[in-house]
């Protein structure tokens, strides 16, 4: 869904350095509406720029829970495979205090 603003109020986004205050009241009516909208239609919502681009969107926070998860999943599974990768090659370990007295730190 796209949000819009309200009649006669400056788009959520703005490029042009209108002044905060007006730019607050749009950010308000369209927060409103997005969120009206994520409720009932579950999401995301996508806000515009003036220039028709997306630069941000609005989801729920079961969405943003699965997201969380999934990366932290991903991380997991990165982690586990790099550490069997490093084992496998049979490469030593160097330590911290190592790296940091090389590095002159």
């Amino acid at each position: 869904m796209k949000a819009k603003a309200a009649p006669g109020t400056p788009p959520l986004v703005s490029a042009t350095g209108r002044a905060i205050r007006r730019v607050q009241a749009a950010v308000a009516i369209n927060l409103t509406e997005a969120l009206a909208s994520l409720e009932h239609d579950g999401g995301p919502v996508y806000v515009y720029g003036p220039d028709g681009k997306p630069v941000a969107a609005l989801i729920s926070v079961e969405h943003a829970r699965l997201i969380e998860d999934f990366e932290d999943r991903r991380d997991s599974e990165t982690a586990a495979k790099n550490l069997a990768d490093f084992q496998a090659s049979g490469e030593k370990a160097v330590s911290w205090e190592d790296v940091k007295a090389k590095a002159g730190l």
